[in-house]
């Protein structure tokens, strides 16, 4: 998935069987890679977040597959409505 964000200081997050959390700080200009580890877990799949440096082999193959798929948006009130799920539920 593609993300855009301004630079500065941002908590990423990542849920299922537990909460996997990537504090960064995110430079201008700047591209940055974030593998997303699945693995099977008890109940859910277990979540992990990893980032790669340019130099990582995988890096390169990670922006290929990101940039070939046409970009999807996601509108304010989809995620306004999914923060309020979340919300409800007790997540925050």
């Amino acid at each position: 998935m593609l993300f855009e964000y301004p630079a500065g200081k941002h908590l990423f997050w990542a849920s299922s069987e537990e909460k996997e959390f990537l504090n960064c700080t995110l430079k201008a200009g700047e591209t940055y890679v974030v593998l997303v580890n699945i693995e099977m877990g008890v109940w859910k799949a277990r979540i992990g977040l990893a980032p790669l440096v340019k130099e990582h082999p995988a890096f390169a193959r990670s922006m290929a597959l990101v940039m070939e798929t046409a970009p999807v948006v996601t509108s304010d009130a989809k995620i306004k409505s999914t923060q309020q799920k979340l919300e409800e539920r007790g997540f925050f």
